[in-house]
């Protein structure tokens, strides 16, 4: 018997695989990468997202499918509208450059930023 291990993800939850390894749903959502998450909720069975988040990126009640379970034809077909409605013409490298620069300045700004007790004392303190 196996156990199927399924997640539900909330704006907080930290992605553990993929391009965005250790990164939360709500800054994929700030760096407009709204597409992928539609990717990961359609074609991969164990993962949904919550209803709020589902309206964030652009899956309304009659788009969702039942989990555990994956759809990659509504997924083209949601893309393609989506797409077609924002004129989302980029070429495949400009966007990459572009993900990839938002992403190194997401992870600085979070993650690399040693401050010292004083530093951290200042703005406690509202200095």
């Amino acid at each position: 018997m196996d156990v199927v291990l399924f997640r539900k993800l909330t704006r907080k939850s930290i992605l553990k695989f993929g391009e965005y390894k250790d990164v939360s749903v709500q800054q994929i959502i700030n760096l407009g990468r709204m597409p992928y998450l539609r990717w990961i909720y359609y074609n991969i069975a164990t993962i949904t997202f919550t209803d709020d988040v589902l309206e964030d990126i652009f899956i309304h009640e009659e788009d969702r499918i039942p989990k555990p379970g994956t759809s990659s034809e509504l997924h083209h077909i949601i893309n393609k509208r989506y797409a077609d409605k924002m004129g989302l013409y980029l070429t495949k490298s400009v966007e990459s450059k572009r993900k990839r620069r938002k992403l190194q300045k997401l992870i600085q700004t979070n993650y690399s930023v040693n401050f010292s007790k004083r530093q951290l004392q200042a703005i406690n303190q509202g200095k």
